[in-house]
């Protein structure tokens, strides 16, 4: 009965899928949270704009006002995508037709040509393909595991790969709309067969090989112009070097999608494509073609063992050049670095050249910004406080405080030397001895980074499950204690609790009294100068950030 009534509902919103669009999209535009409004009035201008941050309210560290509009908008976009994931593929099908319908470029082409008309129009497709996305995002991955496999399954992935095409074709511009579409796509071709996302991985190599020669002989002609007094702009400037991100994007959303044995075959050519973007730094082009290298290596796995030394050369040029001045290249480098060991494996030794090259990725221009990242150095109040939040948080927000970008890069940069050592460990433990790790881990536990922490309790606790004895000898029980007492993260305190738990069943036995001593300090230790407060002084109020994605797993009981 649950199943027939789910059905209906879908149906019934299959079927007023193009007016749900229609409103949600007018919805959009007169509360300005697509591309702003007109209006002059300030407490209107607030209003749009916390509806703009709420609609991101996840990557937010707090809770944000939220307009009822703009919650129910999002509502019925999310239940689109959820139904969309349990009907047939016919009423799929049809849904799909609604939303391609809705952000055709054709349907919006009389408006576009039309200078009054046309700054309504962009508005209202902006709209369009923003509650497609959200609806596509929604069910899409759903879709892709339930249709795999099905008769009907490459129609179905066809129609959404040219949904996500029509979101792209003027969209490029958008950073969230660009990954959508690219999110979208990979969904595509997971539930699609092997020759069908063979096939969409040729075409976009070969889009990117026909725009890098395109691009080649526009610099030489430009060469040729200068030369002769003439000026020419920048090949890669604008669109093309967008669109180059785009594709780089979704080669790697691709490649990670379906991965595996499955693309091997089409390896090299992603390989060559994306390196051929990345030689020619244009934007922000050649970072995402380093992100989608470490995508297509996190997928072949073993089988990118051939491309290691190219991509890991390439990273090194790109740092060294006048580009590496880019905040965000020296992480996507790091990454890029990181995916290398698990590739390689056991062939990953101390002083090889991969090695080498992979610990200049990692710890290139990060040493001034360790000291940032300690509690006892770092302001923990002010705007510094709220900037540390927003940068913790991950996903991408805005930072505030003075600390920005290069702010985000950093912490991205450390966080990736942690990730180094968690990866010498997981893939190649003969590289590098366990104890050489513990210094950086023991000082990250004592960051201000909530990711940084997770990252360092994570790799010890990994540490303690491979090798609890050794990690015993080391006598760190004292510092995870600590970082335990003083942890606010339910997900790093059950990583450093496991470890303790591990560290203390496989040591107990051999010396109890040093456990007996140690967790009767622990016990028996004065209280920290804030619970000792006096009981008539109010305590300071505590905003926590919204962390229900992860309560779930830290709540898991760790047993001995």
């Amino acid at each position: 009965a649950a199943a027939a009534a789910t059905a209906t509902a879908a149906a019934a919103v299959a079927a007023g899928a193009g007016g749900a669009i229609t409103a949600a999209a007018a919805a959009f535009v007169d509360d300005g949270v697509v591309l702003g409004g007109g209006g002059s009035d300030d407490g209107q201008q607030q209003r749009r704009g916390v509806d703009g941050v709420r609609l991101r309210r996840r990557f937010m560290p707090y809770p944000q006002p939220y307009a009822l509009g703009p919650a129910l908008l999002e509502s019925q976009m999310w239940l689109l995508g959820k139904l969309l994931a349990v009907v047939t593929i016919a009423g799929q099908m049809q849904v799909l037709e609604v939303m391609l319908n809705a952000v055709n470029l054709k349907s919006f082409s009389t408006a576009l040509n039309s200078p009054t008309t046309r700054p309504a129009a962009l508005k209202q497709r902006a709209a369009n393909c923003t509650t497609v996305a959200l609806a596509g995002l929604a069910g899409l991955g759903s879709v892709a595991r339930r249709v795999q496999g099905q008769s009907g399954a490459d129609k179905l992935a066809e129609r959404i790969l040219q949904l996500a095409s029509c979101m792209l074709e003027d969209q490029v511009n958008d950073t969230c709309l660009a990954r959508a579409g690219a999110e979208m796509m990979a969904a595509a071709t997971a539930m699609g067969s092997t020759a069908l996302a063979a096939s969409q991985v040729k075409a976009i190599t070969i889009q990117l090989s026909a725009m890098m020669a395109d691009a080649g002989n526009t610099a030489a002609g430009a060469g040729a112009s200068s030369s002769s007094g003439g000026t020419a702009d920048g090949a890669g400037s604008g669109s093309s070097a967008e669109l180059r991100s785009v594709l780089c994007m979704v080669l790697g959303c691709i490649h990670r999608s379906k991965g595996g044995a499955a693309l091997q075959p089409t390896v090299k050519a992603t390989v060559d494509a994306l390196t051929a973007v990345a030689s020619r730094p244009v934007g922000t082009a050649h970072i995402w073609a380093l992100h989608g290298l470490w995508l297509v290596a996190c997928a072949a796995g073993p089988g990118y063992a051939a491309h290691v030394k190219q991509s890991l050369q390439l990273a090194l040029e790109l740092l060294v050049s006048s580009f590496g001045e880019n905040p965000l290249l020296q992480p996507a480098a790091a990454r890029l670095a990181n995916a290398m060991i698990a590739v390689l494996g056991p062939e990953f030794t101390l002083g090889s050249a991969a090695y080498s090259r992979c610990k200049t990725l990692v710890t290139c221009d990060t040493a001034a910004s360790n000291s940032s990242s300690n509690r006892a150095t770092a302001a923990p109040s002010g705007g510094g406080a709220a900037a540390a939040v927003a940068v913790a948080a991950g996903g991408g927000g805005v930072v505030s405080g003075g600390e920005g970008l290069r702010g985000l890069a950093a912490t991205w940069a450390e966080l990736e030397q942690v990730l180094f050592a968690q990866q010498l460990i997981l893939f190649a433990p003969g590289a590098v001895p366990a104890a050489k790790h513990l210094p950086l881990l023991l000082t990250t536990l004592t960051s201000s980074r909530p990711a940084l922490r997770r990252a360092a309790a994570a790799t010890l606790q990994h540490l303690a499950e491979r090798n609890p004895i050794g990690l015993a000898e080391a006598c760190i029980e004292a510092s995870l204690l600590a970082a335990l007492d003083a942890e606010s993260e339910p997900v790093t305190s059950a990583q450093l609790r496991h470890a303790l738990t591990t560290m203390l069943v496989t040591t107990a036995a051999q010396k109890p009294g040093y456990w007996i001593v140690l967790l009767g300090a622990v016990a028996l230790a004065a209280a920290p100068a804030a619970a000792a407060a006096p009981a008539g002084q109010a305590a300071a109020p505590v905003i926590q950030a919204d962390t229900a994605d992860d309560d779930e797993d830290a709540d898991r009981p760790v047993t001995a």
